[in-house]
């Protein structure tokens, strides 16, 4: 399964839909305009390990965010990103770097049964 998505066609409730019917535990990020909406954001929608304090740091962000995922039990979780395929807001890239970095490295790492698959939604 590919674990990192680009779907600028599906809309976000279709993209939800689709996703539940498989059982996933899907997180929907609103379209976040700063680093620190963004790191707010993922606060939000996951329980870190260890807990993320501030937004200073995408290698915290990184690893806090893998040490949560690393913990649920649900065998696959998703976050759509909405509007994250099109965003060019400055801190978007490193965004998405540590998304795809943390989707593809997670069940590699640590041979569990959790997925962690992203979508940018359009």
């Amino acid at each position: 399964m590919n674990r990192f998505v680009v779907d600028t066609k599906t809309s976000v409730p279709a993209l939800i839909a689709s996703l539940e019917s498989r059982g996933c535990d899907v997180r929907v990020m609103e379209d976040p305009q700063t680093k620190g909406e963004f790191f707010d954001e993922v606060k939000r929608l996951f329980d870190l390990d260890p807990p993320l304090v501030g937004w200073d740091s995408w290698d915290a962000l990184s690893d806090s965010l893998w040490g949560g995922l690393d913990r649920m039990e649900a065998p696959l979780v998703a976050l759509i990103w909405r509007g994250g395929a099109k965003t060019n807001a400055a801190y978007a890239e490193l965004g998405r770097a540590v998304l795809r970095d943390v989707s593809e490295n997670l069940q590699d790492a640590t041979n569990e049964s959790t997925t962690f698959l992203v979508v940018l939604a359009g």
